[in-house]
């Protein structure tokens, strides 16, 4: 195929062949959590549910083994280094800041 991408992984090359029916997601929101076996990535689009209310619809989950997961955090900070290069500093989205929570007492 004319797409098909070499790859060295120092170990062994492997031949990158995307399969023309994979999905693709659009994701704006991530949530990362972990345990002692993996690192799960929950990758989320954020919208408006009524006036004021958001909520995140999980598109796809990803699951890694710590070094997979770690060898994705390295490839993804040089595509980012790489892409700031190229088209200049990517901004840092802060989160909103929420409202305290009231203090309700029971009877």
């Amino acid at each position: 195929m004319a797409d098909d991408k070499q790859v060295s992984t120092g170990v062994f090359p492997i031949q990158r062949i995307p399969n023309p029916n994979r999905q693709t997601f659009y994701a704006n929101n991530t949530f990362v959590a972990g345990n002692q076996w993996d690192i799960q990535f929950y990758f989320s689009l954020v919208h408006e549910i009524t006036p004021g209310q958001f909520g995140a619809v999980e598109e796809t989950l990803v699951i890694m083994t710590p070094e997979h997961a770690l060898a994705f955090s390295k490839a993804l900070e040089k595509a980012l280094a790489g892409y700031s290069a190229s088209q200049g500093g990517i901004r840092d989205i802060k989160s909103p800041e929420l409202p305290a929570p009231s203090e309700k007492t029971t009877t």
